[in-house]
């Protein structure tokens, strides 16, 4: 009797592989707002796997959004953090797209997830998990901010306080945007929320530079 011929076709995934397949599949979901009403076997279809291999991975489609949260939320602020710290010539407008940038990109997604779909207690760590990424993105902003006024750049630290008004003010235009299903009218008014940034921050005059 010959000998059994091996089995083709793509190996099997390990569980680590199953969850990031099926967080990139509700990312991609999270992207064209479809997430929030999508049940498991949307899921699942979009990441062409089966029921059994999502609940091997997560206890729930909740435990899946907070894990697609967490990991979205250290996406962002792992691009804040590579950005180039302010030079000596620098482009005014770039300073505010630091955080612009990444926040269209990446983040707005997480912040149009309204939750009024989800359970309460997810709902409520959702919301936990957006106001530690606004935090965590002005420690990173601040400690560019920072090197900037040593280098001479800036002639000043930016207002703390004013400068968070200003993102939760963006924060709060995203989610009104999701809700009446205007969220890409968000690249439009760009142009207007890096002015509000920008009104934030003090260039150093050229001569002041050292």
């Amino acid at each position: 009797m010959g000998a059994s011929r091996p089995k083709r076709g793509r190996p099997p995934l390990s569980l680590e592989g199953q969850r990031q397949r099926l967080l990139d599949a509700a990312r991609q979901l999270l992207e064209r707002q479809e997430l929030e009403a999508a049940g498991v076997r949307d899921i699942v279809a979009a990441a062409g796997m089966s029921s059994r291999a999502f609940y091997q991975a997560f206890d729930s489609k909740d435990a899946l959004i907070l894990a697609l949260a967490r990991e979205i939320a250290e996406r962002f602020l792992q691009r804040l953090e590579a950005v180039p710290n302010p030079s000596g010539s620098p482009d005014a407008e770039r300073v505010a797209d630091l955080l612009l940038d990444p926040y269209v990109e990446i983040a707005a997604p997480l912040v149009a997830l309204d939750g009024t779909r989800l359970a309460r207690s997810t709902a409520d760590t959702l919301r936990k998990i957006r106001a530690d990424l606004i935090e965590r993105s002005l420690d990173v902003m601040f400690e560019k901010f920072e090197r900037g006024v040593r280098a001479g750049v800036l002639a000043e630290l930016p207002d703390r306080t004013a400068y968070g008004i200003v993102l939760r003010g963006v924060e709060s235009l995203t989610a009104d945007l999701s809700r009446r299903g205007r969220l890409p009218e968000l690249e439009a008014l760009r142009a207007s929320i890096r002015k509000l940034l920008l009104a934030q921050v003090s260039f150093a005059s050229p001569s002041g530079r050292r």
